[in-house]
């Protein structure tokens, strides 16, 4: 079934959905699962499920009634950067499903403190927005026993005593995520060592292999970012602190950024990071892999403390 075969069964007229009033266009779409389509011979088969596009003004509106956590600003991350068909006599064709304002984002707030005893404790508030917020309020609403994942998965020693949840029912605020959290630092002698790289998702490097043969898809943009004050004890000094830097991607797709500042019992930071295109091919996988060796290196580096008066 050719392009014209397919336009002539698939031939209606728009609707409207009442009482509002808004012009409703049934569209074809493929989803990632499925593969994608080749819009230059379509065969229906290619497609694999239905949604709706609403126009209103120059804004577009793609709709999937079956995910319920989907806001309707953002287009469904089953068929994001992938060409779709508008059913429709008049005004039916194409259309490439993409929007730069779509974007995954976790912003980190945290306050925390070392104890003598070496045990990092605090609070954090995470908000979660964007694709961030569809797959955690997804877990928060319908696995609660495993939403604590999210801050304690990848910490050895790490506890969770307390989540509080805020915007789950608000479709235009991120998902805001109160953590109270405690673990053991690592220490060796009089030193003790701790990250800041905490419930960013980004703790470990998942592109290891020295080859690869498909493309890398996020579907997305992504940022992450953390802000925080920890506190040391009375007694210890800052050894050892990550030195401020930025960092950038050859194509400038990726960009690093951390800034610390230490005083003598408290250090604050500002660290960042922005993917600024969502997909790599094969073909760029040692350039991209070179890149996230030295991005998670620098992400993992520890800030060490030391007991006054201690000998080297």
């Amino acid at each position: 079934m050719g392009f014209s075969s397919l336009n002539l069964q698939l031939s209606v007229r728009h609707f409207e959905m009442h009482p509002a009033g808004l012009t409703v266009y049934p569209l074809l779409v493929s989803t990632k699962d499925n593969g994608l389509v080749n819009t230059f011979y379509p065969f229906l088969h290619q497609f694999n499920n239905t949604m709706a596009c609403v126009f209103i003004g120059t804004q577009r509106y793609v709709l999937n009634g079956a995910d319920k956590y989907n806001p309707a600003w953002l287009i469904p991350y089953d068929v994001i950067n992938s060409d779709a068909f508008i059913v429709d006599n008049d005004n039916g064709g194409w259309i490439f499903l993409d929007d730069e304002k779509d974007i995954f984002q976790n912003t980190v707030f945290m306050y925390s403190e070392v104890s003598p005893e070496g045990l990092m404790s605090g609070e954090a508030t995470v908000t979660s927005s964007g694709y961030s917020k569809n797959s955690r309020l997804k877990t928060w609403k319908e696995d609660k026993a495993s939403f604590n994942d999210y801050f304690s998965k990848s910490f050895t020693g790490m506890k969770i005593e307390n989540v509080q949840v805020f915007n789950e029912d608000n479709d235009t605020m991120p998902l805001e995520q109160k953590v109270k959290f405690s673990f053991p630092l690592s220490s060796s002698g009089e030193y003790q060592y701790f990250t800041f790289n905490l419930f960013q998702g980004l703790e470990k490097n998942p592109f290891l292999a020295e080859e690869r043969f498909t493309d890398i898809d996020y579907g997305y943009n992504q940022s992450f970012k953390v802000v925080g004050k920890i506190y040391i004890p009375d007694g210890y000094v800052f050894e050892e602190l990550p030195k401020n830097m930025k960092m950038i991607m050859p194509d400038t797709s990726i960009v690093f950024s951390r800034m610390m500042q230490a005083d003598s019992n408290s250090i604050d930071l500002r660290v960042t990071v922005d993917f600024l295109r969502p997909y790599y091919t094969a073909e760029m996988y040692p350039y991209f892999k070179e890149f996230y060796k030295k991005l998670f290196a620098s992400l993992n580096e520890q800030v060490v403390i030391k007991k006054k008066n201690a000998k080297p």
